[in-house]
């Protein structure tokens, strides 16, 4: 099994708070703004942000043309605290499917505004590590096992991309909704819900 060990980081100009809400929404909406994704099933608690257990099936589409098929199980998550001391927002999700490995997410305030100098309501920081085993199996799997590691991770990088983009998006969206008084959907309808979380 090929092994990865990649990390992104995006900037997005809004609060620590509401980019968490975003990425720790209990009914799983990043395909609304991350282009690469879509979710079949999602199965969490009707919390404000997802709690243990919570669940999703992604498939998430190269741009190479291939797609992969993962399910990702949320194992621990710590909202971000203003402090003092502060604290960044952390989350564990497991990967299993044509991905076996760790995925973790934090999230914290920057400590100065993004270069375009607006610091109303402050910039975040997101980082997301995967450490994962590629697994996909039949032609598809052997193919991608062929492939020069700098082409998985261009294609990866790809996909992060697309993500850091539909985050800002998203983020700079609900911020112009709030205080028009609306909430602002994805551009696609939230993937199915399908059931509460375990014990």
């Amino acid at each position: 099994m090929r092994k990865f060990h990649l990390v992104s980081r995006w900037h997005v100009d809004a609060p620590v708070d509401a980019v968490w809400d975003v990425l720790a929404d209990p009914a799983f909406t990043w395909p609304s703004w991350w282009p690469a994704l879509s979710a079949d099933d999602v199965v969490a608690s009707g919390g404000r942000t997802a709690e243990r257990w919570s669940r999703v099936r992604l498939r998430v589409r190269s741009p190479l043309g291939w797609s992969l098929h993962v399910g990702l199980v949320l194992e621990s998550a710590c909202e971000p605290a203003a402090g003092p001391p502060v604290q960044a927002g952390r989350a564990l999700l497991r990967a299993s499917g044509d991905l076996v490995g760790t995925g973790a997410v934090v999230v914290v305030r920057l400590p100065a505004p993004l270069p375009d100098g607006d610091d109303d309501g402050g910039a975040t920081e997101v980082t997301l590590t995967w450490s994962v085993g590629l697994a996909r199996a039949g032609v598809t799997g052997r193919l991608l096992g062929l492939l020069p590691r700098w082409v998985l991770t261009a294609a990866h990088g790809a996909v992060m991309r697309s993500g850091e983009r539909g985050l800002r998006a998203r983020v700079g969206a609900a911020a112009v909704s709030r205080t028009s008084g609306r909430w602002t959907s994805g551009a696609t309808s939230p993937p199915r819900r399908s059931g509460a979380a375990p014990p």
